[in-house]
């Protein structure tokens, strides 16, 4: 717990030296011990492990990391933060403004909500993302792609205590480099949703999931590349059930949680 309270405090600018790690920066550089605005631009400073500078450069990296969703809550054009704070410590940022999907559906990618029936008879709220093929976009910018069906696929799965709007980031970047992306609430830890949307990506009209339901695009689709991606609890549930679950072919785990025991046999390529 000691490494969340570090990311939450230093991204508030609070010195980390009263959790005993080196304080950052100065009021010269940023102020009340945080980090000079320059800091995330520089490339990481060498350090040894188990030194002060590691310590330092660690609780840089954290900073940086969680920057963005920071800059993004204070922002003018960003929604308000949510009601309910991470550890008691600060608020979270509860979406992009400028990556809210009906901005850019037909320009970037295309776009569709969901509501997906898990085995308990819950609906979970999702979000359906695809590329653009030839002809189905307008005002595309120059630098984008068009793709043509059938498309590789990806469930992104998000973490503990927070929910598919956060991954807009990941679900839109990776619409437009060519993938269908499916995001859903629900996700976090909680293998059974998670298998629940596999089979849902999976079915089609002949083959419905036991709510009677299907993918809607179930024709773009292709089945020989489905992939899992996960952040912190989504990624511990994307690690193992991308083991264990022979649809799956290919991992992506964001700083993944520990919880889950990885099985014994690992074989689906994972980064």
């Amino acid at each position: 717990m000691r490494s969340v309270r570090m990311v939450w405090l230093v991204a508030l600018g609070i010195g980390a030296a009263s959790l005993g790690a080196p304080a950052i920066g100065s009021a010269e550089d940023g102020g009340g011990g945080g980090l000079s605005p320059t800091i995330c631009e520089d490339a990481a400073p060498d350090a040894e492990p188990g030194t002060a500078e590691w310590e330092a450069r660690d609780a840089a990296n954290m900073f940086c990391a969680v920057q963005r969703h920071l800059d993004q809550a204070m922002h003018p054009a960003g929604p308000a933060p949510l009601s309910t704070s991470i550890q008691g410590l600060a608020p979270m940022p509860l979406a992009d403004a400028y990556r809210e999907p009906f901005r850019h559906n037909g320009e970037r990618f295309r776009f569709d909500e969901a509501t997906i029936t898990n085995r308990d008879g819950a609906g979970l709220p999702a979000e359906v993302y695809r590329p653009c093929a030839p002809g189905t976009c307008t005002d595309m910018p120059d630098a984008l792609e068009t793709f043509e069906p059938p498309y590789p696929a990806v469930v992104v799965l998000h973490g503990g205590g927070s929910r598919k709007e956060l991954h807009w980031w990941s679900s839109q970047t990776l619409a437009e480099a060519g993938y269908m992306v499916v995001t859903f609430d629900g996700a976090a830890n909680n293998r059974p949703n998670a298998e629940d949307v596999l089979d849902w990506l999976m079915a089609r009209p002949d083959s419905p999931t036991a709510a009677g339901e299907f993918n809607p695009f179930w024709d773009q689709l292709d089945r020989e590349r489905i992939g899992l991606a996960g952040h912190s609890q989504g990624g511990q549930t994307a690690s193992v059930l991308g083991q264990d679950d022979p649809r799956v072919s290919a991992i992506v785990s964001w700083d993944r949680g520990s919880g889950l025991e990885l099985p014994a046999d690992l074989h689906t390529p994972t980064l």
